[in-house]
């Protein structure tokens, strides 16, 4: 621990406090990014943004070679990223996560209305092999982006369609932790103002095998000693010749793209996208390990085949000779299917909920660019509907019965609306620069629940009708061409989904979550504090100071339904809980990266990130209020790297590391999402840093090899709140081929 501790200390001199993601795989690619999107839904230069926005582009995705965008973004340094299964990733910023974080894919709201609070999955359904590049844009951003925007934003962006060019990408990676293959091929055809874009991605991922070098301190937690199979029909248990294979981690997914774009005279270009990402079933390995009474409590849990499919129509106008000079429309259409699967160990009843949500969504607006004011005006929609369905099925007769649903069975719908205006003002060009905006939210939510469900409730509908002001203010003072102070406010708004409101289903510790119709939607207030040098991109440092205020925070507490605060549930009594707004919250930290050019060929850059918050006030009068540390907090994490670079090859030594989480600074309320369950007894998750190099070198031209080793010393570690360990020592080979 004291090795950790003192790699910590010295990566966090080292770093300074930096602000741009350094992941460089040439020369070309060691500028801090100066045009980023996320802080105006236009091309920005970076430095009229007083926002914490990091940048990583395609190149630095590709060196990554991680298996999914989870994955990547943790490789990163950026990003903190739970784990519940091998195909799965939460990522976290500034303390919040999963539907308090918003997820946009080329503009693309997509969060929806079963977002849940707890740890998702959905950002591996965007293919990392054709993004353009990834904001992450850090702070509450509901001025621009609306509901959910409380951490951030995570921008993806898609490779674009560029006309005259004709191209062809291909490649093929191996990784041995989880006997990974993918394969990938896009290409580009296009005449003078006609463009087609066309990619296919196919992944298969194994069992994930865990590190075996294991600290004394982690016990038998991550070994995998047995599993449940099936034998002569019955649920028995079978013992793992190798604890360190993670069985039933196992999954595999497809991902297509097809893009097309049409010039329309000078100065508008019409762009249409489908996305489509499809797995086969997903495990859920957390919930596979889970004991009750000494006995796996599940014989089986997976999710079914997760399948998110996009149709989008954008129009871009651009550089027009009036007082509006862009304007862009985009309207969308997603289907999004999901559905979860378990069967309890000894039990012959497989219950399954099945979720599909239709999802249509616009967005409209247009920019003033002026030589010292820019400001954009417009509107944006999501219309959600989602279908909800519980069946038992019996293994043994495949007889099938109404079970109770996820989400009221009778129809739900969720309204969002917005309209907003934000603003870039330059007082003075070279060293004054003022952001602003403000935004009105709209949502209504409708639920209605039938009689056919076996657990009955008191009420037969859930309606809300919310709405919000949001805005943000901010200042950029430059007093030279190298040094920038920034200083901003903005705040979130986050409403209450279907899954907050409505949601029924049995926690990982063994909680009932039920529904309740009178929440209300919870705000954040926060102030950043910024420094900014950058002399010539050869020291690049900068640091954010945060802190936000979180008001009638949604919290996961005891609940009382039908005046009982336990009930049965599947023959198993549990007791309630559910999200209420009996809180507020204080969220603080810092987060800082450097890149010091040591020589012409030698890079060093490295990034940390810390993050504390606390529930002020828990519970009510009645029950006695608390201060207990908020969930979803990562400990401190981040990432320091050497890079040597050369024409025709790179190399890259760099490290990973989080800190320990003392089982103190866990959230003891029902149902938090900080997994006390995978915590080590009296201690909660150890610290850990991994070691790791990445190459690449390029045989001519077309041709480029990959190769890297991860977690060298295949240390064993898990990362906070996570009911999967981390890849062992991982051995990376890709091929990749560009014409």
């Amino acid at each position: 621990m004291k090795k950790i501790i003192y790699s910590i200390s010295t990566i966090m001199c080292i770093a300074n406090f930096a602000q741009a993601q350094i992941l460089t795989t040439s020369n070309d690619s060691t500028n801090l990014p100066e045009i980023v999107v996320s802080g105006s839904k236009y091309p920005e230069k970076q430095t009229k943004i007083v926002q914490k926005i990091e940048v990583i582009n395609a190149k630095q995705i590709a060196a990554t070679n991680a298996p999914n965008t989870g994955d990547m973004l943790q490789q990163s340094g950026q990003v903190y990223v739970q784990k519940s299964q091998l195909g799965g990733s939460s990522p976290s910023i500034r303390g919040f996560e999963a539907n308090r974080v918003l997820l946009v894919v080329d503009g693309v709201r997509m969060n929806n209305a079963i977002y849940r609070g707890g740890h998702l999955q959905n950002v591996i359904t965007v293919d990392q092999s054709m993004l353009e590049n990834i904001e992450i844009l850090n702070g509450p951003a509901s001025t621009l982006y609306g509901s959910d925007a409380l951490g951030g934003v995570i921008n993806f962006t898609t490779k674009k369609i560029k006309f005259g060019t004709n191209s062809t990408n291909a490649f093929a990676r191996y990784s041995s932790a989880c006997n990974e293959g993918t394969i990938h091929a896009d290409v580009m055809l296009t005449e003078h103002n006609f463009g087609s874009l066309t990619s296919l991605t196919l992944s298969n991922f194994g069992n994930l095998r865990a590190g075996s070098r294991r600290a004394d301190i982690w016990g038998n937690v991550g070994l995998r000693n047995f599993t449940a199979t099936q034998y002569n029909g019955k649920d028995t248990i079978t013992a793992n010749p190798n604890p360190q294979n993670q069985l039933g981690s196992a999954y595999s997914q497809v991902d297509l793209l097809q893009k097309f774009a049409f010039k329309d005279g000078k100065y508008t270009t019409h762009f249409f996208n489908f996305q489509y990402s499809s797995s086969t079933d997903v495990p859920r390995y957390d919930r596979l390990t889970d004991m009750s009474n000494g006995q796996l409590k599940f014989a089986e849990w997976y999710y079914g085949p997760q399948k998110r499919g996009m149709l989008a129509y954008r129009m871009e106008a651009v550089n027009m000779p009036h007082y509006f000079t862009d304007a862009t429309f985009n309207f969308n259409y997603q289907n999004i299917s999901e559905s979860r699967n378990s069967r309890r160990f000894g039990n012959d009843n497989l219950i399954t909920n099945n979720e599909k949500i239709n999802v249509v969504g616009f967005d409209a607006n247009t920019r003033h660019k002026g030589e010292t004011n820019e400001f954009i005006i417009g509107v944006d929609g999501q219309f959600n509907d989602v279908n909800s369905k519980g069946t038992s099925t019996n293994i043994r007769t495949n007889v099938s019965s109404i079970a109770n649903s996820r989400f009221p069975d009778a129809g739900n719908s969720y309204t969002m609306l917005g309209a907003y205006v934000q603003d870039i003002y330059k007082v003075s060009p070279d060293r004054f620069t003022v952001n602003a905006g403000l935004r009105y939210n709209y949502i209504n939510l409708n639920s209605r629940l039938s009689n056919n469900m076996p657990l009955q409730f008191p009420y037969s509908t859930i309606k809300q009708n919310n709405n919000g002001i949001t805005g943000n203010v901010g200042l950029i003072f430059t007093p030279d061409e190298e040094f920038a102070i920034t200083l901003g406010y903005s705040s979130g708004f986050k409403a209450p989904n279907l899954d907050d409101a409505a949601r029924l289903f049995e926690s990982g510790n063994g909680s009932l979550v039920v529904p309740n119709q009178n929440l209300a939607p919870e705000y954040a207030h926060n102030i950043d504090f910024g420094v900014r040098y950058n002399e010539d991109n050869k020291i690049v440092l900068s640091g954010n100071l945060f802190y936000t205020s979180l008001f009638n925070a949604i919290v996961m507490d005891r609940y009382t339904y039908n005046g009982d605060d336990s009930t049965l549930f599947y023959g198993t009594k549990m007791p309630i809980v559910a999200l209420q707004n009996s809180a507020s919250a204080k969220i603080y930290g810092f987060a800082g990266n450097a890149k010091i050019n040591l020589t012409d060929e030698l890079i060093a850059c490295g990034s940390v990130t810390y993050t504390a918050g606390r529930y002020d006030a828990v519970g009510t009068k009645d029950n006695g209020l608390a201060v207990v540390p908020m969930d979803h907090i990562p400990p401190v994490f981040g990432r320091l790297g050497l890079q040597y670079l050369q024409p025709k090859y790179n190399l890259e030594v760099y490290s990973l590391f989080n800190g320990r989480k003392a089982l103190s600074d866990y959230n003891p309320l029902p149902a938090s999402e900080d997994n006390l369950q995978y915590a080590i007894a009296g201690y909660g998750t150890p610290g850990w840093i991994t070691l790791n190099v990445k190459g690449t070198y390029a045989i001519n031209p077309r041709w480029t090899l990959q190769g890297g080793v991860e977690n060298i010393f295949d240390t064993h570690y898990r990362t906070f709140a996570s009911g999967i360990s981390a890849p062992g020592v991982n051995a990376i080979l890709a091929l990749r081929l560009k014409m």
